[in-house]
């Protein structure tokens, strides 16, 4: 998704911790550019229709997800009619092309990065 910050009023003050756990801050003007990607966990994942579905057609905490496995790893990419950012370990042993329904656990983890334009 692309933003752009003044969309969301004058100025967008972030705050949160990287890897190692220390704090750190950004602030975004009117006219920034970001990228940002969220990471979800899924939970009750089992075998799915393959149809893409996300439940009301929002990918939030308890929505019910459908679609394929698009690539897995440390991140699997899951298409629910948008590619959606899953944590590999918690699908299992699901495989890329295998049909997927599952639960989102939770909040997900945001990244956001700053892109030129």
């Amino acid at each position: 998704m692309t933003l752009r910050v003044g969309d969301l009023g004058e100025r967008l003050d972030m705050r949160g911790q990287d890897a190692t756990g220390a704090v750190r801050k950004g602030r975004l003007a009117i006219g920034d550019r970001i990228f940002m990607a969220i990471e979800y966990r899924a939970k009750d994942v089992h075998a799915g229709t393959g149809e893409a579905s996300a439940s009301r057609g929002i990918v939030a905490p308890n929505a019910t997800v459908s679609g394929t496995v698009k690539e897995t790893g440390e991140i699997a990419v899951i298409d629910c009619g948008a590619d959606v950012l899953v944590r590999g370990d918690t699908l299992g042993a699901m495989r890329v092309g295998d049909a997927v329904e599952f639960t989102i656990d939770g909040e997900g983890k945001a990244y956001l990065i700053p892109t030129r334009g």
